[in-house]
């Protein structure tokens, strides 16, 4: 497929027009594919699809990939690896109606002794025997034996202006206008657009930054039309029809640990850097690599600015049956790492998906095949042991703007903030799962994420305490007076 040609699906819009707000859409399968496949999309992948600077921390890692000096990369193919990682879902989303993501070009590799299917070359050697692959495979997209999506396509949805998905019903309709206030008459018209690629790329975006992404993405492509109706909200009371989720509980545990040292400046207990070994590097930059649905299958709790925590909460309660199979489903809720993408020292238990068979993939593409030997190769690809050499030293800044260690850059910071040398104290912590997903969340929410991650608990019991002893101070005062 080429990814510039036009496509587009059909949504439906309720929208208030003196509120200029959507109120609600719905759509079919092919829309609704196209927003739970968000779920699967790579960190990476999503600054570069939006191209936008809202995630500052994490487009100042990617920059720091981007510009680090070749001789501190484990493999040439590091940077490609970390700045346009693979989906392990991929294989799902090539047929999508509206594709985000652009597939031509994508190679995989087969082994001639197992039949496995790999998604990085690794040096040649297949990941599950250790042989030689033999044959290089390239996948048409779209292929006319693959529906893409998840759902099934005789689904109907509805999805509010928050992003809560839920199939289809003229009640749970009238709830949610219930829900939104009652007693007034409000004029609400039908709108119907076409939805292309760029329109999907800003619910994206939106979706991260925005408690009302349809109304960010969709409302300014069509003027108000003449089919309006006059509806009056019940006003019975507020309902809630919101789905709620509980929490997912990082059960499994690792036994990896990884140590940061917090240069923090004692006066106002505020981070000026950290300092660490290639490890933590490692684990930092591997966030680049993670599907943004893994966020919200382990921090489903926390605020977020925008409200794609919704998608992955009503993938959650939407009942299996109208999936194409419990698979689907799971894909979605049960994020992966490409196959290759997983480390040996990894902090967080994310999974590799499960590579694919020759047989079965071919039995649903018509793959182009080129024996490797006849090819002219020098291709790189080495991934399991990190990304940056070690052993090596490490400037993390509180926006994760990373640079090689340097103390002259150090002293010169803390000069330029004049801080006494004497007010610098290092704290080490250690960073063990449930920290690391801690720092995962704070990359894609904070402006400084090292502090929200490492600090921010500190800082508020800092703050209470003064709150405590100020009013001690002030009982004790007027006591006496």
């Amino acid at each position: 497929m080429d990814v510039n040609e036009s496509h587009s699906v059909s949504l439906k819009l309720l929208v208030d027009r003196m509120q200029s707000e959507v109120v609600f859409a719905e759509a079919n399968h092919d829309f609704v594919d196209i927003l739970f496949s968000f779920m699967t999309i790579p960190v990476s992948t999503v600054l570069k699809l939006t191209g936008d600077q809202t995630f500052s921390c994490m487009n100042n890692l990617c920059a720091s990939v981007k510009n680090a000096d070749e001789n501190l990369l484990l493999h040439k193919s590091c940077r490609e690896v970390l700045l346009h990682p693979r989906s392990a879902a991929e294989i799902y989303c090539r047929n999508l109606k509206v594709n985000w993501y652009e597939t031509d070009g994508i190679e995989y590799f087969e082994c001639g002794s197992c039949e496995q299917v790999n998604y990085y070359w690794q040096n040649g050697l297949c990941s599950c025997c250790g042989r030689q692959l033999c044959n290089e495979l390239k996948l048409p997209s779209p292929s006319p034996n693959l529906p893409g999506g998840f759902t099934k396509s005789t689904t109907r949805f509805m999805i509010t202006s928050d992003l809560n998905v839920r199939p289809i019903s003229t009640m749970k309709g009238l709830m949610l206008l219930n829900s939104l206030g009652g007693g007034e008459n409000n004029m609400l018209e039908e709108r119907t657009i076409d939805v292309g690629k760029d329109e999907i790329l800003q619910l994206l975006k939106f979706s991260l930054v925005s408690k009302n992404p349809l109304t960010k993405a969709f409302l300014r492509l069509v003027p108000p039309s003449n089919n309006s109706c006059n509806i009056t909200r019940l006003d019975s009371g507020s309902v809630n029809v919101d789905h709620s989720q509980e929490t997912v509980s990082s059960s499994a545990k690792t036994e990896e640990m990884i140590s940061l040292k917090l240069i923090i400046n004692s006066v106002n207990n505020t981070l000026l850097y950290a300092e660490a070994a290639n490890d933590f590097v490692n684990l930092l930059c591997s966030f680049l690599t993670f599907p943004i649905g893994f966020l919200f299958q382990k921090n489903s709790y926390l605020p977020f600015n925008g409200c794609m925590d919704n998608v992955y909460k009503s993938i959650n309660n939407i009942e299996v049956e109208l999936f194409k199979s419990p698979l689907m489903k799971e894909t979605l809720l049960e994020s992966r790492l490409a196959p290759g993408l997983a480390q040996i020292k990894k902090v967080i238990s994310i999974k590799d998906a499960t590579e694919p068979k020759y047989h079965g993939l071919m039995g649903h593409y018509n793959a182009k095949r080129v024996n490797i030997s006849s090819m002219s190769c020098n291709r790189e690809t080495v991934i399991a042991n990190g990304f940056f050499k070690g052993p090596s030293s490490f400037m993390i800044m509180d926006n994760l703007a990373v640079m090689p260690l340097s103390s002259i850059s150090g002293l010169c910071l803390i000069k330029k903030m004049q801080i006494p040398f004497d007010k610098i104290v290092e704290k080490e912590v250690v960073i063990g799962e449930n920290e690391a997903i801690r720092l995962f969340a704070a990359s894609l929410v904070a402006e400084n994420a090292l502090t929200d991650a490492f600090l921010r608990d500190e800082i508020k019991q800092e703050q209470q305490d003064k709150y405590t002893s100020t009013l001690l101070y002030m009982y004790v005062s007027f006591s006496f007076l």
